[in-house]
């Protein structure tokens, strides 16, 4: 129970990252551009912002509402005047000095490298490594390197951009594995630039499969539903239905997703500061 604990955990964590990259290629003028890779990109934000911290909570429900149970931590990014992304934050529960830090650097302004620090339960830094490193082909093609902490490339995503800058597909290599883990993404957007539809193929060796995931949007483009089929076998599995709040800038500020298979329920909430 607990290993399915952590599992959901895990999945939620990678829905929470779909989501973020769903929401990349907001045309109106009020987005920050994105942190993560090129100005090319964006994060689905509003307004001028200086950092935000997300807190994530296991949810339950009393008396017909859905209320707190206890912590799984909080992580949190912070933006420089332009909108770029500087760092990166995450602190396990109940501690309020954190575990990891990731520092962004530019050229050009490209993003070029970010560093992973981690540290102690005390505070104290254990290490410091530049973990992903990032080549450019013009601004249409964009490789993103994983390294380990010995300097090991282990990881490789590489992106392809249409002349608006929208991305229309990923392609993963896991290096790790001399290449033989594979992956292969391809975008497909709404008329308003929201991401809508992954087609999806990965494999080992000779063996393959492929997936289709078709997102329900709100009218800030953030996910309400998810639905995932293996175009194989064609079974379907719909992601639980999540509810968002917003503030008056149009930015989520609290989030609630719950499960429909296994009725797991997580809360999200957002402390947005604005410059």
């Amino acid at each position: 129970m607990k290993q399915m604990i952590y599992l959901i955990i895990a999945l939620n964590l990678i829905s929470c990252q779909v989501e973020n990259r769903n929401n990349e290629k907001n045309a109106h003028k009020d987005l920050i551009q994105e942190k993560i890779i090129t100005p090319l990109e964006n994060e689905n934000l509003r307004g001028d912002i200086k950092s935000i911290m997300v807190s994530e909570y296991k949810g339950k429900i009393e008396n017909g509402i859905v209320v707190k149970d206890f912590s799984y931590g909080k992580y949190g990014s912070t933006y420089d005047k332009n909108g770029k992304k500087i760092e990166t934050v995450s602190f396990s529960k109940n501690k309020e000095t954190p575990w990891r830090k990731g520092v962004y650097k530019y050229a050009d302004n490209r993003l070029i490298e970010i560093s992973e620090i981690r540290f102690d339960e005390k505070g104290n830094k254990i290490n410091e490594y530049p973990y992903k490193k990032y080549t450019y082909n013009n601004d249409d093609e964009i490789t993103e390197n994983w390294y380990s902490e010995k300097g090991k490339l282990n990881y490789k995503i590489q992106m392809k951009f249409d002349e608006n800058g929208m991305k229309q597909s990923e392609f993963h290599e896991n290096l790790a594995m001399n290449g033989r883990e594979w992956e292969k993404k391809t975008f497909t957007y709404d008329s308003d630039k929201y991401l809508k539809k992954i087609d999806e193929e990965n494999g080992v060796d000779d063996i393959k499969l492929r997936y289709e995931e078709v997102y329900e949007l709100d009218k800030y483009g953030n996910i309400v539903e998810r639905t995932r089929v293996n175009l194989k076998n064609l079974s379907k599995k719909t992601g639980g239905n999540k509810e968002y709040k917003y503030d008056s800038k149009g930015n989520w500020i609290k989030s609630i997703s719950i499960d429909k298979n296994d009725g797991f329920i997580f809360i999200h909430e957002r402390d947005i500061e604005y410059l």
